[in-house]
C-alpha cells in the first residue's frame, strides 16, 4: 500500500484490491454492464461461483493474513505449507516450500 497510495489516510487502504480485464464480471449483473447499490448481497443463483477471470490475466491468487517467507509462492507451495502449520512432516520426496510461520 506504501507505493500504491499517497496522503493522509493511507493507513485505511485496502491490502487488496480486485480488478477485472474488459470482458469479464465479478456478479451476474456487472455481465451486462450493471452494478448492485449493495456492497455485499447474497447469491441466490443455483450456481455458487464461476470462473470469472481469464488465467492469462491473473494466473492465481493468494491471500493471507501472514507475511510470506518467499516472494514468489507456487501452487506445490500450498499442501507443505497446511503440512507444516499442522505439525505433520512432509512424505519423502514432496516438493514445495513453507509459505508462512
Amino acid at each position: 500500500t506504501d507505493e500504491t497510495y499517497h496522503g493522509d489516510h493511507t493507513d485505511l487502504a485496502p491490502d487488496n484490491v480486485v480488478g477485472y480485464d474488459r470482458g469479464y464480471r465479478c456478479s451476474d449483473a456487472s455481465a451486462l454492464g450493471a452494478f448492485s447499490e449493495e456492497i455485499l448481497e447474497p447469491n441466490l443463483s443455483k450456481w455458487s461461483g464461476d470462473h470469472c477471470m481469464s488465467n492469462e490475466v491473473v494466473p492465481g491468487v493468494f491471500l493471507s493474513n501472514r507475511p510470506l517467507l518467499v516472494a514468489d509462492p507456487a501452487l506445490t507451495d500450498f499442501a507443505a505449507t497446511v503440512l507444516a502449520l499442522y505439525g505433520v512432516d512432509r512424505p519423502a520426496g514432496m516438493g514445495g516450500r513453507r509459505l508462512v510461520e
